[in-house]
């Protein structure tokens, strides 16, 4: 997959700064250690599946999982087109259980003052909370 990733960057596809390197560096490595330096045709469902596992077992929120998934996805797709290989990209229709029904945080990071959130800029808990 070494090779994937060198392709997709040699086309100017890849992560542009520090801080989009580090967010594209860490779902590659946890995927790494499932597929080893597997070619992308050698990819199956059951890894993407243990991509999914792994990083939900580590405690990884769902909406995380899922921006790690669209770290690995434009990689395939750059893949699976250029070199026209004529697979489906496996990483494209994952199931993401839980995602969406993680608590936001509040506006406090301890109890707030009357269990609130308070001032302009915090958070509110619920879109129907005054």
């Amino acid at each position: 997959m070494s090779e994937d990733q060198n392709k997709h960057s040699a086309l100017g596809k890849g992560p542009r700064n520090k801080t989009a390197l580090q967010q594209y560096d860490r779902p590659w490595s946890v995927l790494t250690t499932i597929t080893g330096d597997a070619i992308l045709t050698d990819i199956r469902t059951e890894h993407a599946n243990l991509f999914v596992k792994k990083l939900r077992e580590r405690g990884i929120t769902a909406g995380t999982t899922s921006n790690s998934v669209d770290q690995i996805k434009p990689v395939f797709d750059t893949v699976i087109r250029e070199f026209e290989l004529g697979v489906p990209n496996l990483f494209e229709s994952l199931t993401m259980t839980g995602k969406g029904l993680e608590q936001p945080m509040s506006g406090c990071p301890m109890p707030c003052p009357n269990g609130r959130p308070s001032g302009d800029g915090a958070r509110r808990t619920s879109r129907h909370e005054p």
